[in-house]
C-alpha cells in the first residue's frame, strides 16, 4: 500500500513538531504575582555570582534568557542589595543540578531603575525554554565596598600556633599587621593558605577583642595589637591574598582577629572512602609542584593547551595535586613538548571547581593527532604551584661549579657531609631528592670523585661528618623527608667509611619518548621469513633468538635456513629540553665493519615478547644504532649525522629506524600461536639521565598465528600514559 504524497508531508511534519516538544516545554498555565518574589543566586563561587533563581509558593525555580538583557540584571542585583550588575550569563552557564526544578521566569522585561522585581513584566509560570534548563541565566553583581589594591607584594605569615595555623599577619611598609575579622569567609581562608603553599583551608577562628588582647603580645610579639586590613573579600580564584578587595591599609586597632588553620593535604574521596586518583599530574620537572600540564580522560593522558590557559585554572590544577596556588601559568612550555594526545583547549575555570575537569573546556575531536588541532604541543600549558618554605639547609663543597660538589647538611647549626650509609647506598634516586632540594634541576651524576683540599677549603675549617645515609623513594620535596639511617638520627663522624654523597645536577635535560602511533601502524600483519644469508650482521650482533646457535652445522653453514621475523619501525623522539647524547665517550665508539658505523650504546633499545602473565616467551635482543636527527620540528634544524662522525638526538628531533633495515625486528621463530605483548625499550639501562624515565617504553598486544604467520594488532599503549 503507497500512502499519498500529502499524508507523507503531513507525517514528517508531526515528527517534527513531536521533536520539538521534546526540546521545549509546553507553556504551563500563567500565574498570579505575590507580594514578594526572594532572589539567589546559586552555583558561583560566591554570593556575587551565579544562576538567578526565585522562589515562588515556597519552590525554588529558574529565571529563562529569553530576551534578558543588563538592565534586567541591574534590578535583580538592586533587590539583593547589590549596586549593580556587571555581566550576564546565559545558556545555563550555571547548570543547576535537579532538572525537574521549575523555571518560573520568562520574558523578563525592565527598565534597570526598579527596586524591585515584582515592579517589572515577565510571565510567571508561562514560558517556552528548554526542558533541561539549558537557557537558565545566570549574572555578577558588583559591590563597591573595598578594592583591589596594585602591589608587586604582599608577604603573609602565622603567629601564634604554627607553620600550619596561627593568628593571620600581613608586611605592608615594613611592618607586620593583623586582619580584621569581620566579614571574613572561609574562602578568604582558601586564598590566603594557598599563597602559604597548602592546598585550602580547614578552619577559620574569629578572636574577639577581650580574649585577643591577652593574648596577641605573646603571639604577634608586640605590646599593642595593630590592624593592617580590613573588610577583606576573595572571590576564590585568586592566587595571593594582595588580589582580594578590601578597604585599604590603614591604621586599625581592638578589631576581632583571624585565625586560620591551613590543610596539609587535600586527598579527595569517593562514598565509599577509597581515595579517589587525581586525574592531573605534570611532567618534565625537576621539582614535583612545577611542569607541562597533563590530565587523565578516558583513560589517557595527554596534555593541554596553553593558549587562554589563565592562573585562575593553574590554581585549581594546582590545589587538586595538593599543592598551593599558582605562582605562574606558562603558554610555551619551559619543561619539554609533550607527545600523543593534545585533550582540551580554552580551560575557563570561576575558581570553586574541586578539579580542572569541572572547569569549562573545549575537547578536540581527534586528541590523538596535534595537526588535526588548532593547537600544536609546542603551545602545551605548564604550571608552577606552591609550596610551603622548608628550613632544610643543603648546599654544594668542593665542585668546579655551583652544580656539582660533595653534599653538607646542616643539622642542629652544624654542617657536616653528608655520608653514603653502611652499604654504600647513594643511587640516582637520593642524587635526584637532592637536586630538587637544592633547586638545582636534575641529577646528572651521583658517583664522583672531588679533591680533598678542595673539599678542606670549602667547608671553612674544620669538616663534620653525619653518618647517616639516606634512603629516597623518589617522590620527596627533599632530603629532610626521606629515611635518615635507620634510626633516623644524625651520627658525627671523623671520616665517611663507605665514601662522601656526592652529586651534579643540570637544570636540563633530555627526554626520550618511542613513538607508540608509529609502532602500532608499522607492525607487520604477517611476519618476514628470511634466510640466515641474508643476517649475516644479525648474527654478529646477536639480534636472533639463541635457537639458531643450537642448528646441526654452524650458524653460516645454514645459509638457507630460514628465519621468522616481526617486524616495525621505531621512532625515538626526544622531548626533553637538551640534546639527548651518548653515554661513551667518542673514543670508546666501537665501529662495526658489517654495518660500516660506529656503535656509540651498548644498548640503546630492547626488544621483547610476553604473555599476558608477563613471562618472556621470546628473548629479546640489545639493538645498539647510530644515533642521529633524521626527523625534526619544523622550527628546528638537524644536528647530529652519522656520516659526519656526530651522534645524537637534538632536542625536538626523532632519530628514525625503519622496519627494513637490519636488526629492527623480533625473531619469532620459536613463537607458537596465541596472544602476546611486544615491547620497545629506550635508554633501558638509564645510561644517560633524563627528565622523566617513565615514558621510555612503548608497547602493542598483538595475536599470532605460527602456522600462517598472520599477526592483528589488538591495542598499543605508551608507559606513563595509560
Amino acid at each position: 500500500m503507497q500512502w499519498p504524497i500529502s499524508t507523507g508531508l503531513h507525517v514528517v511534519a508531526v515528527v517534527v513538531f513531536v521533536s520539538l516538544l521534546l526540546l521545549r516545554e509546553v507553556p504551563g498555565q500563567r500565574l498570579e504575582k505575590p507580594s514578594k518574589l526572594p532572589i539567589r543566586l546559586v552555583g558561583g563561587q560566591n554570593a556575587l555570582i551565579g544562576r538567578v533563581e526565585v522562589q515562588y509558593n515556597g519552590t525554588w525555580g529558574t529565571v529563562c534568557d529569553d530576551n534578558f538583557d543588563l538592565n534586567d540584571a541591574h534590578v535583580i542585583c538592586h533587590q539583593m542589595g547589590f549596586v549593580r550588575a556587571i555581566s550576564i550569563y546565559p545558556s545555563g552557564h550555571y547548570k543547576t543540578a535537579d532538572e525537574s526544578a521549575p523555571t518560573w521566569i520568562d520574558e523578563l522585561q525592565c527598565r534597570g531603575d526598579e527596586k524591585n522585581l515584582l515592579d517589572c513584566s515577565f510571565d510567571l509560570g508561562h514560558h517556552d525554554c528548554s526542558l533541561r534548563h539549558r537557557e537558565d541565566v545566570g549574572v555578577r553583581c558588583y559591590v563597591p565596598q573595598g578594592r583591589v589594591y596594585k602591589l608587586e607584594t604582599l608577604p603573609v605569615r602565622f603567629r601564634g600556633g604554627g607553620a600550619l595555623e596561627g593568628y593571620l599577619q600581613v608586611f605592608y611598609r615594613n611592618r607586620w599587621g593583623l586582619v580584621d575579622a569581620s566579614g571574613w569567609s572561609q574562602v578568604n581562608s582558601k586564598v590566603v593558605c594557598g599563597q602559604m603553599g597548602y592546598c585550602g583551608a580547614e578552619e577559620t577562628r574569629t578572636v574577639d577583642r577581650t580574649s585577643s588582647h591577652l593574648n596577641f603580645s605573646s603571639a604577634v610579639r608586640g605590646d599593642r595589637p595593630f590592624f593592617w586590613m580590613k573588610g577583606v573579600s576573595c572571590l576564590g580564584g585568586e592566587d595571593q591574598l594582595k588580589e582580594c578587595r578590601h578597604f585599604g591599609f590603614k591604621a586599625y586597632y581592638r578589631l576581632p582577629a583571624v585565625k586560620v588553620r591551613c590543610l596539609k593535604s587535600c586527598a579527595t574521596y569517593f562514598q565509599n572512602g577509597t581515595l579517589k586518583p587525581t586525574a592531573v599530574r605534570l611532567r618534565g620537572g625537576s621539582l614535583r609542584h612545577e611542569g607541562r600540564l597533563e590530565v587523565k580522560i578516558n583513560g589517557i593522558w595527554g596534555t593541554v593547551c596553553g593558549t587562554y590557559f589563565f592562573k585562575e585554572a593553574a590554581t585549581i590544577a594546582c590545589r587538586e595535586m595538593g599543592f598551593g596556588s599558582a605562582v605562574s601559568s606558562l603558554r610555551h612550555t619551559p619543561y619539554g613538548r609533550g607527545s600523543g594526545y593534545l585533550w582540551a583547549q580554552e580551560v575557563t575555570c570561576r575558581g570553586n571547581e574541586g578539579s580542572l575537569l569541572d572547569c569549562d573546556m573545549r575537547l578536540n575531536q581527534r586528541p590523538e593527532n596535534e595537526y588535526y588541532t588548532s593547537c600544536r604541543h609546542v603551545d602545551d600549558a605548564s604550571i608552577m604551584c606552591r609550596v610551603p618554605r622548608s628550613n632544610q639547609r643543603l648546599r654544594l663543597i668542593g665542585g668546579n661549579n655551583e652544580n656539582e660538589g660533595v653534599l653538607q647538611i646542616r643539622h642542629r647549626g652544624q654542617w657536616g657531609i653528608l655520608c653514603k650509609s653502611r652499604k654504600g647506598q647513594w643511587t640516582m634516586t637520593e642524587a635526584k631528592i637532592a637536586c630538587r632540594d637544592l633547586k638545582l634541576g636534575y641529577p646528572v651524576a651521583h658517583l664522583l670523585q672531588f679533591p680533598k683540599p678542595a673539599v678542606e677549603s670549602a667547608s671553612r675549617g674544620g669538616i663534620t661528618h653525619w653518618a647517616v645515609g639516606m634512603k629516597c623513594s623518589g617522590t620527596e620535596d627533599g632530603l629532610h623527608a626521606c629515611a635518615v639511617g635507620g634510626k633516623k638520627s644524625y651520627i658525627g663522624a671523623r671520616y665517611c667509611p663507605q665514601g662522601e654523597a656526592t652529586v651534579k645536577c643540570s637544570k636540563e635535560l633530555p627526554d626520550l619518548v618511542p613513538d607508540m602511533d608509529r609502532l602500532r601502524r608499522t607492525l607487520s600483519e604477517r611476519v618476514h621469513r628470511e634466510s640466515l644469508f641474508r643476517l649475516r650482521c644479525a648474527l654478529e650482533e646477536n639480534c636472533l633468538s639463541s635457537s639458531v646457535y643450537s642448528l646441526p652445522y654452524a650458524p653460516h653453514a645454514n645459509r638457507y635456513h630460514q628465519r621468522r621475523l616481526l617486524r616495525f619501525s621505531a621512532r625515538i623522539m626526544n622531548r626533553g629540553t637538551a640534546d639527548f647524547l651518548p653515554s661513551r665517550d667518542r673514543s670508546r665508539w666501537q665501529w662495526h665493519q658489517c654495518h660500516r658505523h660506529y656503535h656509540s650504546f651498548e644498548e640503546f633499545t630492547h626488544y621483547n615478547i610476553t604473555n599476558d602473565d608477563g613471562r618472556l616467551m621470546v628473548e629479546g635482543h640489545k639493538a645498539s644504532f647510530c644515533l642521529e636527527d633524521v626527523e625534526c620540528d619544523g622550527d628546528t634544524s638537524k644536528r647530529y649525522q652519522c656520516s659526519h662522525g656526530t651522534q645524537g638526538i637534538r632536542k625536538n628531533c626523532a632519530d628514525v629506524y625503519r622496519f627494513d633495515i637490519d636488526c629492527q625486528w623480533v625473531d619469532v621463530t620459536d613463537l607458537q600461536s596465541g596472544v602476546f605483548t611486544l615491547s620497545l625499550a629506550v635508554n633501558p639501562q638509564k645510561l644517560v639521565a633524563e627528565t622523566d624515565h617513565e615514558n621510555n617504553v612503548a608497547w602493542c598486544r598483538f595475536a599470532y598465528e605460527s602456522q600462517s604467520g598472520a599477526v592483528r594488532v589488538l591495542q598499543c599503549g605508551l608507559s606513563g600514559h595509560n
